[in-house]
């Protein structure tokens, strides 16, 4: 018997509206494409990228990276990109794996689920059955009344089903795929911190350093935390200031994190 199975993201999974023109607001409402942008930008991790466009070079070099980082290569692969990070982020998200899944699903999704019920008629997948801790087996006598059969059913169900409430099925922490967030992420901070650290980056890189109650305002960081009164704008500032350092912090362990296989944040 072929029993169809499916598999499904905790997470919310990226959108795209188009692929030759992705939405950039469709792409961003997804936690894994942060993930993948932040390895984008780990520097260590684009090191072993061009080492491996040299396969002349990498057998000697790979123990310069952390065992986990290699392992994180084999699983994303090549990240770097030019030009649109939108469309960059879809052909890789759409790429087949060796397991013949895209490799979105082959790194985030959770692992294939069967049908919630199914028939079974052969003998070899009763004994899968039997051996799943996951699954119980019911006869059912076909020549009762179904009422009497689905009553039976329910009687059985209730003793051995454990339920499990709908927002700790969904809970990040529950995944069982290869790499899964520690927890639910607000999109609209996530975006804030990588966007205060773009900023930064180029500031430094124009030679131009931009101020932080700068990078707060255009980045839109409200310094009205506390209920305590601002009486000039020199505290307004330093407020302003110790946001744009805490994302810009944020964004860096972040980075680090993902180069290993984990997203801190």
């Amino acid at each position: 018997m072929v029993v169809n199975v499916y598999r499904y993201f905790i997470s919310q999974y990226p959108t795209f509206g188009s692929y030759k023109k992705p939405k950039p607001y469709l792409v961003e409402a997804s936690p894994y494409f942060w993930w993948w942008y932040a390895l984008t930008l780990n520097k260590t991790y684009s090191c072993l990228c061009d080492l491996h466009d040299s396969e002349s070079l990498l057998t000697d070099s790979e123990t310069d990276f952390p065992e986990a980082m290699l392992q994180v290569y084999k699983d994303f692969g090549d990240v770097r990109y030019e030009g649109c990070r939108y469309r960059a982020f879809a052909k890789w998200w759409r790429e087949r794996v060796d397991t013949g899944e895209t490799r979105g699903e082959y790194l985030f999704a959770e692992p294939k689920v069967e049908p919630a019920a199914s028939r079974i008629v052969k003998e070899a997948e009763i004994n899968a059955a039997i051996q799943c801790l996951d699954t119980i087996i019911i006869s059912v006598n076909v020549k009762h009344q179904r009422q009497h059969i689905d009553a039976a059913i329910s009687r059985i169900l209730k003793r051995s089903l454990i339920t499990t409430k709908g927002r700790k099925v969904r809970n990040p922490e529950s995944s069982a795929a290869r790499y899964h967030l520690p927890k639910s992420f607000n999109i609209s901070a996530l975006k804030k911190t990588f966007r205060v650290y773009e900023l930064r980056i180029e500031g430094e890189r124009s030679g131009k350093q931009i101020t932080n109650y700068k990078i707060a305002d255009m980045v839109g960081l409200s310094s009205k935390s506390d209920n305590i009164e601002i009486k000039d704008a020199a505290y307004e500032n330093r407020k302003k200031s110790v946001q744009v350092s805490r994302h810009y912090r944020m964004a860096n362990d972040i980075i680090d994190s993902v180069g290993c296989g984990g997203f801190v944040f």
